[in-house]
């Protein structure tokens, strides 16, 4: 192969690799199209947290019909040839080649520790900065919630103990990613387990030494 190269002249071989990866790019672009309608792809479950779009039905009258080229794209999108694996293969090349996280929900920290970032409009990481502290209220809020439960619960005749699970970068903050610096030295947990243990005779467990001297 090497001494056919040689002989070539250097236009030759710029088709020549200009018609190696073309040849590439069809396959790898034909890929999800010979695996979605030939339905040789090995489909495995879905781990999203949503229903996938299912095949739209078809029915010959232009209602039917219009309907069917509006809603195809959804469910080709959610259903095409080896989708699961070209994910997985995309989220670990960004993960290992290209030290990214693969969403935007997940932060990337160093050693390639993962850091929950995102979740339902809640940002974990900016809580590790402590920028946003209790005020008072909400610190007398959260002590009269948690007394009446407790309340309730001792009419019941039940025991009401508080624990809150601390977050990984709480218990792991050595490869939290450098850009988020702590804005204030104490977190919202310390000032409520301060405030709790100060002001209120409540059932209160603080896991975070035990978690970090294990």
């Amino acid at each position: 192969m090497s001494k056919i190269i040689k002989k070539l002249s250097s236009q030759q071989i710029d088709y020549f690799y200009q018609k190696i990866i073309l040849i590439l790019f069809c396959f790898v672009m034909g890929i999800p199209l010979v695996g979605h309608f030939l339905k040789i792809d090995p489909r495995t479950p879905s781990v999203e947290n949503r229903e996938l779009a299912v095949r739209p039905n078809l029915q010959l009258n232009g209602k039917s019909i219009f309907k069917f080229i509006i809603k195809y794209p959804a469910y080709f999108n959610d259903n095409f040839g080896f989708r699961h694996t070209l994910i997985y293969l995309h989220s670990l090349a960004k993960y290992q080649i290209f030290n990214t996280s693969p969403t935007d929900r997940v932060e990337l920290g160093s050693s390639k520790w993962l850091y929950l970032k995102n979740f339902s409009g809640y940002n974990f990481l900016e809580y590790y900065r402590s920028k946003d502290l209790f005020t008072e209220q909400e610190l007398m809020e959260w002590k009269s919630l948690f007394e009446k439960r407790r309340d309730w619960l001792a009419q019941k005749g039940i025991a009401y103990y508080i624990v809150i699970a601390p977050n990984k970068s709480t218990i792991y903050p050595e490869y939290v990613p450098e850009k988020y610096n702590k804005i204030h030295t104490q977190s919202r947990l310390d000032q409520l387990t301060e405030y709790l243990q100060n002001n209120s005779d409540l059932n209160l467990i603080d896991v975070r030494q035990e978690l970090k001297q294990n």
